[in-house]
């Protein structure tokens, strides 16, 4: 557990949560060029925007819950395998 730079994957996250409802620090300022309606290519994105990270391993999966700060309700989660 403890603080991070954001990962691309939770920095998108963060900014669809940012769509419905502010959350976080606000979005995550990232330079993409969308392709197609469901493809893009990552220019570059701000890897220092903070988030708290709370991790635990399961067998071989790693659980890792997003929150803003310590002790804070997670806003969303993800589940990889670890190795």
């Amino acid at each position: 557990e403890g603080n991070s730079g954001v990962i691309f994957p939770e920095a998108m996250a963060i900014n669809t949560l940012n769509e419905k409802k502010l959350t976080f620090s606000g979005k995550v300022n990232a330079d993409v060029t969308e392709n197609f309606s469901d493809d893009f290519f990552v220019n570059s994105y701000d890897r220092d925007y903070k988030v708290y990270i709370y991790s635990f391993m399961k067998g071989s999966l790693m659980y890792s819950f997003v929150t803003e700060e310590p002790g804070g309700d997670f806003r969303f989660y993800s589940i990889s395998e670890a190795g």
